[in-house]
């Protein structure tokens, strides 16, 4: 967060090597633009709301707009943001009180974005330089991220997955909350996998129970019978061809923008892509590329199963919700940006109802189900007292009640 929370200006670059200052087109005022792009420093994960009344996520789909026009965007550490045209230059007295609290606060009112991130985060210098890059003498360039999309592998309480014995912690879980709150996110992850592994320790085997090569000796006749069917397979798709169209589909169509008339249609094709893998193969050349074989035949049904949910979602008229905004002709929400509104921008907004729901798929007989399910209450905290459930928790009685 620290990078963009020193306020470096950000621009991009077209084929001829000429440079924009891209984001005077979106933000009205100097003082608007710098202010926003160091709130991208804690509102990183992108939220639909904040694309409306020129706040920090129109940054994301400014970059996004450069980077479809074919253009590389970088953040240069010794120049400060350049001017909208015809307003006053970037000062750090001119700044939104909460940007210049905060770097008054770390002692970062430095002239410069380099010294102010040698101020506020020097190992952020650092940890480019031991990779072979100096910022202090060269711009970095960056992309969006289509991250935080928060769904996962459902999980009960202690992280136990729908397999017994298999457990996800943390991101993967889609436990994050839907629009990644860090206080969440950590006790989603690094505390959330303490309870994970005290439950393990307390109640999961130790040892097994029968001939060990009986039991794996069906999984492993799958799996070679995968392997030899991939290896020289003349009929099978190329690792490198799938993971081209999984990854430019899923970018295009399930991303941080999806536009709610396409991904029907890039569902159907993700359909088609795991039906050919399932009955056909992939293809590998050598036994290295076992690991990517297997990777691989998952994302082609991951894939599909994220677009099959997410077209149920928009059928059934889904909005804009945790990272992703849903651009949508009939959408209500229409960003506004200094050159006008961005009618190609046009969203949906998320619904007060789904956020009492979430949604489940799951893959049986060679079809998705999909579910509507409510949320989970939360408990009643008030018959719980420290002294009398301290010894529950010591004695590991709270993993079996």
């Amino acid at each position: 967060g620290t990078y963009v929370q020193v306020i470096p200006y950000i621009y991009s670059v077209d084929a001829e090597g000429n440079e924009y200052n891209f984001l005077a087109d979106y933000y009205r005022t100097t003082q608007e633009l710098a202010s926003n792009i160091f709130r991208k420093g804690y509102q990183w994960p992108f939220h639909a709301t904040r694309v409306m009344d020129f706040g920090s996520s129109l940054l994301d789909m400014a970059v996004a707009q450069e980077q479809q026009s074919g253009r590389q965007v970088f953040m240069d550490f010794n120049r400060n943001p350049e001017p909208v045209p015809g307003d006053l230059p970037f000062s750090l007295e001119r700044l939104d009180d909460d940007v210049r609290a905060y770097l008054e606060n770390n002692d970062a009112l430095a002239p410069s974005p380099i010294e102010r991130l040698q101020r506020m985060n020097p190992l952020s210098i650092s940890l480019y330089k031991m990779h072979g890059y100096d910022l202090t003498t060269q711009p970095l360039q960056f992309a969006m991220n289509n991250q935080h999309m928060n769904g996962g592998i459902e999980v009960d309480i202690w992280g136990q997955t729908s397999l017994p014995g298999c457990f996800a912690v943390g991101e993967v879980a889609g436990t994050h909350g839907v629009t990644r709150p860090g206080g969440a996110a950590l006790n989603a992850g690094q505390v959330f996998a303490v309870r994970l592994a005290r439950f393990i320790g307390c109640t999961q085997k130790r040892n097994i129970d029968g001939d060990i090569a009986q039991l794996v000796a069906q999984a492993l006749a799958s799996i070679r019978e995968i392997i030899t069917q991939a290896h020289d397979n003349g009929t099978g798709m190329p690792l490198s061809v799938v993971r081209e169209k999984i990854q430019a589909r899923m970018s295009d169509h399930a991303g941080f923008i999806c536009h709610a008339d396409k991904v029907r249609r890039a569902t159907r094709d993700a359909l088609l892509l795991n039906e050919f893998v399932q009955r056909h193969g992939l293809a590998i050349k050598h036994v290295g590329e076992v690991a990517e074989l297997f990777m691989w035949r998952h994302m082609a049904l991951t894939s599909a199963a994220v677009l099959t949910q997410l077209t149920h979602y928009i059928d059934a008229g889904g909005g804009s919700r945790g990272a992703r905004i849903v651009i949508d002709p009939q959408g209500k929400c229409l960003p506004q940006t200094r050159r006008g509104a961005k009618e190609e921008w046009r969203f949906r907004s998320e619904r007060a109802e789904d956020k009492n729901h979430r949604l489940t798929i799951q893959y049986s007989q060679g079809s998705f189900i999909t579910e509507v399910k409510s949320l989970r209450m939360q408990p009643c905290i008030n018959g719980i007292y420290f002294e009398k459930n301290w010894p529950d928790f010591l004695n590991g009685e709270i993993y079996t009640q």
